[in-house]
């Protein structure tokens, strides 16, 4: 499906969210219902037209835009070296997770010792992969489906594991933006179940409030990881205290 007809069905969805009809689109753009029916009917809208029916609905075509990753073409996972590619470059992972983050490209040269060429030339790095595209301006393009997940076992996730969860637990949790919970438990296989979907259901929240948030100044966000991990586990200092 072409990216036009997916604007024009984001266009109707937004409508439909600000309960805007056709007639008071007709009537802002000075034409009857049945051409508006007929312009959102069809993919071949000319760009003019589209972006007087936007103006019209109080929509942005950055907005639209939000809405459109159910296209196939946006990547839903990376493959093993992709993912091998990033972690092994330290300047290439930070931009990655940087872009992840919906950082503009300012936003990261001013926190980051990056020259503008360096940037650039790890932004199409990231683009050939099939994480943004980069556009003039060095506007950045995030192409993540929602659905997004580094492989369960792949290079991201293990070098996470080897190399920086020591440091993010050793960390503190004690201001208003931490929390640490340790809790055990003996669940049968349907509670284990239940849990698990849970711990989805607060992976997708996580994932919908980032995307509420993207269009807040940088100043008012903070940068947060969160790891949702369980599993059968005894510790080793334990099972040698058992009889034998």
């Amino acid at each position: 499906m072409s990216l036009a007809i997916h604007l024009v069905d984001a266009l109707k969805a937004s409508l439909k969210r600000r309960g805007r009809t056709y007639a008071q689109l007709a009537a802002a753009l000075n034409v009857s219902e049945a051409t508006v029916k007929r312009d959102l009917s069809k993919g071949t809208l000319r760009l003019d037209r589209f972006a007087r029916i936007c103006e019209a609905a109080g929509v942005t075509l950055d907005e639209l835009s939000e809405h459109v990753d159910a296209r196939g073409e946006f990547t839903e996972q990376l493959s093993y070296s992709d993912e091998q590619r990033i972690v092994s470059d330290a300047k290439l992972w930070l931009v990655s997770l940087c872009v992840l983050n919906q950082w503009t490209f300012q936003e990261i040269q001013t926190r980051y010792a990056f020259t503008e060429p360096e940037l650039i030339g790890y932004l199409l790095e990231l683009d050939g992969i099939g994480i943004l595209e980069l556009h003039s301006e060095n506007r950045i393009r995030l192409r993540l489906a929602r659905s997004f997940r580094w492989l369960p076992d792949g290079p991201f996730i293990r070098t996470f594991r080897e190399q920086l969860a020591k440091e993010f637990f050793d960390g503190t949790f004690d201001d208003d933006s931490a929390t640490f919970r340790l809790v055990t438990g003996a669940l049968s296989t349907a509670s284990i179940q239940i849990l698990m979907m849970r711990l989805r259901q607060i992976a997708e929240e996580i994932a919908a409030l980032h995307i509420k948030d993207q269009r807040l100044p940088r100043e008012r966000k903070t940068n947060i990881t969160c790891v949702l991990a369980v599993r059968d586990w005894e510790p080793l200092v334990f099972q040698a205290l058992q009889r034998r």
